[in-house]
């Protein structure tokens, strides 16, 4: 199976760092989608089973998301998510045909001059989980939708 790399931090590092921001910026568009995931169960269980204790770290409080990201090369790969997970992600955050960035920039920048000005914050997480969790909800109604036999 061909790995699909959804986003990496290196990325966007030096854009970052020509804005004057801390380097942990050029995750936090990403980390909030992966908070989401984690919190919605929507990890591979080899993902699950490799970073276990750094995980159950994450859910005691005593890791950051930008820490379980930063352990796994800040980058986020279709191997780290399950099925759902891997269609949602290719429907939704998606950079160039998903609707994830809109929804983060409308929700969370706003008049800050760009994405990576967004802090990571517990209130901008359940803002930006909030709104994904919706989109969640329709993609998955639409495909049950695509996926019921037309009764004749």
């Amino acid at each position: 199976m061909k790995l699909h790399v959804y986003d990496k931090a290196k990325y966007h590092c030096e854009e970052v760092e020509s804005l004057g921001l801390p380097g942990e910026h050029a995750y936090h568009h990403t980390t909030f989608f992966l908070s989401w995931l984690i919190k919605n169960e929507l990890m591979s269980a080899s993902f699950c089973s490799d970073v276990e204790k750094d995980l159950t770290e994450y859910r005691e409080g005593k890791a950051s998301i930008n820490q379980i990201y930063g352990w796994w090369d800040a980058c986020l790969i279709s191997d780290m998510l399950n099925m759902q997970g891997n269609a949602f992600a290719k429907a939704y955050f998606d950079f160039s045909k998903g609707e994830y960035l809109d929804d983060y920039h409308q929700y969370l920048q706003k008049e800050l001059p760009s994405e990576f000005h967004v802090e990571y914050t517990l209130e901008n997480e359940t803002i930006i989980h909030r709104v994904i969790s919706d989109r969640f909800s329709a993609w998955k109604e639409t495909r049950t939708k695509k996926a019921k036999p037309i009764e004749s």
